[in-house]
């Protein structure tokens, strides 16, 4: 018997990295896992690698920062498992520039994955949540969110600083 029986967690940016290991961290200790991420062949390795563990898993792929894919998303989540239980707001990227070379694209880019797709995330399982009066929202940030640590990550440092707030 794991710590998570029975429960269903939904893991954004989960195809490689600390998302690949929550995933399969969740998973060992019994939760089913909706694994989210932009690639696909990596997302399909993560839910052999879930199944082999005895759990079930569905691989949606999708940009969290785009309302329509984390609401198709979450669609299929609860068509495949009923609930969640558990959302993992892993999902992040980064642009490097020095801030007076970075581009308006770049800045928006790691925003809107960064802080907007924890947000429309955050408040799509929400709504499932809420009803149900149960439920875990986590959110992975950075301690780059308390102040830019490296003069190239104005962009990560801010929408890190949003997550935290």
């Amino acid at each position: 018997m794991g710590k998570l029986d029975n429960r269903v967690a939904l893991v954004t940016g989960a195809a490689r990295g600390i998302g690949r290991e929550i995933a399969l961290t969740l998973a060992r200790e019994g939760a089913d896992i909706v694994a989210n991420a932009l690639n696909a062949p990596n997302l399909e390795i993560l839910a052999a690698e879930v199944q082999a563990l005895g759990r079930r898993a569905v691989a949606v792929t999708g940009d969290v920062s785009k309302k329509a894919d984390v609401d198709r998303m979450v669609d299929k989540a609860i068509e495949a498992f009923g609930k969640i239980d558990i959302l993992v707001c892993n999902a992040g990227i980064t642009r490097f520039a020095p801030f007076l070379e970075m581009t308006e694209e770049d800045w928006d880019a790691v925003v809107d994955v960064d802080m907007k797709g924890t947000f429309l995330c955050g408040q799509a399982v929400a709504r499932h949540m809420v009803p149900r009066k149960y439920g875990k929202i986590i959110n992975v940030s950075s301690l780059s969110g308390l102040g830019a640590r490296n003069p190239t990550m104005a962009n990560y440092a801010a929408s890190k600083a949003g997550v935290n707030n």
